[in-house]
C-alpha cells in the first residue's frame, strides 16, 4: 500500500476530517490532501501524524519505501550456518556480536540519515548526531543513549559499512550474523580488511580484505583438487585465460600455442628439481617468484615416479643396508641419489574448508 492511500484509509479508521487531522498535526489542510495525493510528510511530522492516527513511525516510514520503489516479490533467503573458517580467528568474537533489533537498527539507520551517510561519524567514541526532537521524546534520551553506546561498541567503526550495505538490500529487518546466506557471509569478508602487509603480501601502506585474500588464494582452487580434471572445456578456457592474464603472458606468443590443458599443468607446479639451482629447485615459467605458504595454500612435495631414478633409489637403500651390516669393512657409505620430484600447490585444511562450502552453496570466486 502506498503512503497517500494508507494515510486516508488511517485518518478514516481515526474518525479524523482531513482538517480535523490538519489541526493535531499543526498544518494546513491542503498539506493533508496534498499527503494523501502525491507529497510525502517531512519526517518532522511524522511523530504528530503517528500520534494523531494511532500508527507507528515505522509504518510510516515502510509505506513510504514502498511508494518510493514498490519491493519486487523476495525470494525466500536460504540461510546456512556461520562459517567460522570464512573469518579471521582474531576478529571471530567482535564479528559474531554483530546482532541488533529492529529498534536499534532503527536507530543506526536516523544517525546515518543525519550524519548525511558519513560512516565515520558512528565510529567508536563518536558524538551522537542530531535527531529530531519528537523521535527523542517517542524513545526517551537515557534509552537513545545506551543503544547508540551499544551499538557503536559492537560496530567498532569498522563494520558500519557492512551492516549499512546489507541494511539497504533487506530494509525494516532487524540483523543478527548468525542468520545470514552463503552470499551474505561472503559479501560480508569485503568489509573485514586489514592494512597490515604481512596479511596482504604488500607494502604496509596497502589495504585488502578477507574477500580479497580468499579470492587471490582460492579463485583457482580447482586446480588444486582432484577435480580439476572434471573441469568443463569451457570452465579450462577460462581459468587458463584468467592465468596468462595474471602472469602478463596473455601476448606471448608462447603461451597462446598452448592448450587450457597445458597451462594449468604448468599452473598447478610451482617448482621443479634442478641441478642449476643451489637450492635443487627450480621455478617455473608461471611462477617466477618465491613461494610462501598462506593461511589457505601451502607445496606439497610429489616425488619423481622415472623409472631410472626408482632404480637408482632402490639400489641405495640395499647399498646403504649393506653398508650397515659391514660397516668395519667398508671405508665410506654409498652416495644417495639427487631427489628427483616436484613441488604443486595443494589446499590447507583451512582452504579445503572454505573450498568445500563454496562448491556446496554454488558459489564461484571467478564470478566476482
Amino acid at each position: 500500500m502506498k503512503l497517500g492511500e494508507f494515510l486516508r484509509q488511517s485518518r478514516i479508521e481515526a474518525g479524523l476530517t482531513q482538517e480535523g487531522m490538519a489541526d493535531k498535526v499543526g498544518v494546513s489542510t491542503t498539506s493533508v490532501q496534498n499527503w494523501e495525493k502525491n507529497t510525502f510528510p517531512d519526517p518532522q511530522y511524522w511523530p504528530l501524524i503517528s500520534k494523531a492516527l494511532s500508527v507507528k513511525v515505522t509504518d510510516i516510514a515502510t509505506r513510504m519505501a514502498e511508494t518510493v520503489a514498490p519491493p519486487k516479490e523476495e525470494k525466500s533467503r536460504k540461510t546456512c550456518s556461520f562459517p567460522e573458517f570464512l573469518f579471521p580467528e582474531g576478529s571471530l568474537s567482535r564479528i559474531k556480536a554483530l546482532r541488533f533489533t529492529d529498534e536499534e537498527m532503527e536507530l543506526l539507520g536516523l544517525e546515518l540519515v543525519y550524519s548525511s551517510g558519513n560512516c565515520g561519524a558512528l565510529s567508536c567514541n563518536a558524538d551522537l548526531p542530531a535527531l529530531p526532537y519528537e523521535y527523542i521524546r517517542l524513545k526517551g534520551p537515557w534509552n537513545i543513549l545506551s543503544m547508540h553506546e551499544e551499538i557503536t561498541d559492537k560496530l567498532s567503526g569498522a563494520y558500519v559499512p557492512m551492516v549499512a550495505n546489507w541494511a539497504k538490500k533487506h530494509p525494516g529487518k532487524s540483523f543478527d550474523i548468525l542468520d545470514q546466506t552463503a552470499e551474505d557471509y561472503l559479501c560480508i569478508c569485503k568489509y573485514i580488511r586489514f592494512a597490515e602487509s604481512s596479511a596482504c603480501g604488500g607494502w604496509p601502506s596497502k589495504e585488502c580484505s578477507q574477500f580479497d585474500l580468499i579470492c587471490q588464494d582460492l579463485k583457482y582452487a580447482d586446480l588444486y583438487t582432484g577435480n580439476y580434471t572434471d573441469l568443463s572445456a569451457q570452465v579450462k578456457e577460462k581459468i587458463a585465460a584468467e592465468i596468462l592474464h595474471e602472469c602478463e603472458k596473455n601476448d606471448d606468443s608462447h603461451w597462446n600455442r598452448k592448450t587450457p590443458e597445458q597451462i594449468i599443468a604448468e599452473w598447478r607446479v610451482v617448482e621443479n628439481t634442478s641441478e642449476m639451482y643451489s637450492s635443487g629447485w627450480e621455478p617455473t615459467a608461471l611462477h617466477q617468484r618465491q613461494w610462501k605458504d598462506t593461511e589457505f595454500l601451502t607445496l606439497r612435495t610429489i616425488e619423481s615416479e622415472d623409472a631410472e631414478y626408482l632404480a637408482a633409489k632402490r639400489k641405495y637403500e640395499e647399498d646403504m643396508k649393506f653398508y650397515k651390516e659391514h660397516i668395519s669393512m667398508l671405508d665410506y657409505p654409498p652416495s644417495k641419489p639427487k631427489f628427483q620430484g616436484k613441488r604443486v600447490i595443494t589446499l590447507t585444511e583451512k582452504g579445503k574448508k572454505i573450498y568445500d562450502w563454496l562448491k556446496a552453496n554454488d558459489l564461484h570466486l571467478l564470478d566476482y
